[in-house]
């Protein structure tokens, strides 16, 4: 089966969407509308991919930079039929790729502590995990 991993498009929303809901119910807001993520997308087209196979979106990764020193990395998804065949491995890499054209040297990943399989996937990239940092958001 052929997988193909392509630039993200404003046109790629439902699936997207579709690929969130489905597996991370968390990760996929009411702030998740096709016209934001359009506008994310002409903001950082350089860092969001999916990777399609028999015409569906089977995973998505998005990353954004602060347009000098450091890049994010964020809802890294793979449907579950897919996984385990390097598809997320490879839409990181790709993103980091894109940080390092930018010469964007700090990276960072947002991974939910309970997501194992996930945190596991980032260290064996090189990613450390942190005692030194903690998520303040507001408004979550």
């Amino acid at each position: 089966m052929t997988i193909k991993i392509r630039k993200a498009k404003g046109s790629d929303y439902e699936g997207i969407d579709n690929l969130l809901g489905n597996i991370y119910v968390k990760i996929k807001s009411k702030d998740f509308t096709k016209n934001k993520f359009v506008s994310f997308l002409k903001k950082n087209k350089s860092y969001c991919y999916v990777a399609e196979a028999k015409g569906k979106i089977i995973g998505n990764i998005f990353g954004s930079d602060d347009g000098a020193f450091t890049g994010y990395i964020q809802k890294l998804a793979v449907d579950k039929e897919y996984r385990r065949r390097g598809i997320a491995v490879k839409l990181i890499k790709i993103v980091i790729k894109e940080f390092n054209k930018n010469r964007i040297r700090i990276k960072y990943a947002h991974v939910r502590k309970d997501n194992k399989s996930s945190l596991e996937l980032f260290k064996s990239l090189g990613f450390e995990l942190r005692d030194s940092h903690h998520l303040a958001d507001l408004g979550y």
